[in-house]
């Protein structure tokens, strides 16, 4: 029996004894003596009976009331939807992790286990909220579209033809109003990058719906507003390899080119099609997830492949949680063209394919 047990039982035996004193003294007390007698006989009892029951109370069905009490509160407040907006979003968080952390290790005092209730709280909570530190993690691809097709081989160069279509939902708290860049930078062989002639990556189409607000580009395409621009070595991050260097198409802002970013508050609908001149033996291709993903499908169509060579066309799918093995994400390889499909998942950010393509010599 721990102190708390004991003291427990010991009030409520005093309770009794108390009790039963007090009972005592109103029998002993005659009935119709003097008026302030009469009083104390009926106090006497009064208080006698309340502690008699009460210690009966503390020992037979305190506990049994106090766990039924409490389950049908506690049900009552937190299986019903409504009863929850009563709390600030401060408490609800402090209740939720209370009780994760009964869920995953009871009273166990575990680091491994606290490192996932902080990741879970600190990245992955906050991201479903709209309030996680990377803005970037507040909004999320609906799906994203790409289909990838490499033309035949010139010289030492190869054209391609880069189809991208995708839709980005504002998951901010409160739709606070995000402003997204609509063109990557793109690493290309430093041999590409001597030829100033050479343009290897140049806007064809684009389409933007920003809440509905349909804007067409073509205008300002035809009219050169669009430009592929190398940045400066300074700028140079994620570098793969020395010889790589980075570039982006970029607008033209009164002769200052600069990224082009578009703003919006639900969503947000982006088609756009680039060619890609790169070198021959650039012979891979990436896309790493920078939003979660809902939906994604890429095609990769490569004429310079021969079908007859062993893993001429390989697509690797890199992520924590979704593994090849499940059966439900894998590639398709047909002739000359490998595709992939994910259809109501969670692709997370840092996640995403590569695909290499052996072409013939």
């Amino acid at each position: 029996m721990n102190k708390k047990s004991f003291f427990s039982k010991f009030a409520s035996s005093a309770f009794m004894i108390i009790g039963l004193i007090f009972l005592i003294v109103y029998l002993l007390i005659p009935e119709n003596a003097h008026p302030i007698f009469d009083i104390l006989r009926n106090l006497s009892n009064a208080l006698g009976s309340i502690l008699i029951i009460g210690g009966i109370f503390e020992i037979v069905f305190k506990e049994k009331f106090i766990k039924e009490v409490t389950s049908s509160f506690v049900k009552t407040i937190f299986l019903k939807p409504a009863s929850l907006e009563n709390f600030k979003d401060e408490e609800l968080e402090q209740i939720n992790k209370s009780i994760q952390s009964r869920l995953l290790y009871g009273n166990r005092n575990n680091y491994y286990s606290n490192r996932i209730l902080t990741m879970i709280n600190d990245s992955f909570y906050e991201m479903a909220k709209g309030t996680h530190h990377n803005k970037d993690f507040n909004t999320f691809f609906q799906y994203y579209n790409s289909v990838l097709y490499v033309n035949e081989r010139k010289e030492n160069y190869v054209n391609i033809e880069y189809e991208i279509k995708y839709e980005i939902i504002n998951n901010t708290k409160n739709k606070e109003e995000v402003e997204i860049d609509i063109f990557s930078k793109r690493f290309f062989p430093l041999s590409l990058s001597l030829a100033d002639s050479c343009v290897t990556q140049e806007l064809t189409y684009l389409n933007i719906k920003s809440d509905g607000k349909s804007m067409d580009y073509s205008k300002e395409i035809r009219d050169g507003k669009f430009k592929e621009q190398t940045l400066d070595k300074d700028d140079l991050d994620n570098i793969r390899i020395q010889e790589d260097v980075k570039r982006q198409i970029q607008e033209d802002k009164d002769g200052t080119f600069s990224p082009f970013k578009v703003k919006f508050k639900e969503k947000l609908i982006v088609e756009k099609k680039i060619k890609i001149v790169t070198l021959y033996d650039d012979i891979s291709f990436s896309h790493i997830f920078k939003r979660p993903t809902l939906n994604y499908s890429i095609q990769y169509h490569d004429e310079n492949v021969s079908v007859n060579t062993k893993d001429y066309l390989t697509l690797r799918f890199f992520s924590g949680l979704n593994k090849k093995s499940s059966d439900k994400i894998h590639p398709v390889l047909k002739g000359k063209v490998i595709s992939l499909h994910v259809s109501d998942g969670l692709l997370l950010p840092g996640e995403g394919i590569s695909i290499v393509a052996l072409r013939d010599r």
